[in-house]
């Protein structure tokens, strides 16, 4: 998903609420207001990551990707 300020980042859901607790829509927020937000579900904890990291720690952990 693209942010207010055009920067990819790796999110199912535009909004947040469900994952973070946190209700706002990753569209009309800043890259630096979301990035790193900590992302809980089912026991697993994760943070919102850039599109550029995602595919950068794939490509060192020899993980290929398929983006839709």
């Amino acid at each position: 998903i693209m942010t207010k300020d055009k920067q990819f980042v790796v999110s199912h859901d535009n909004n947040l609420k469900r994952l973070t607790g946190v209700n706002k829509n990753i569209s009309e927020s800043n890259f630096k207001d979301v990035v790193g937000l900590k992302m809980r579900q089912n026991g697993h904890e994760a943070k919102l990551v850039s599109l550029d990291e995602f595919i950068e720690t794939a490509k060192q952990s020899n993980v290929k990707l398929l983006v839709e």
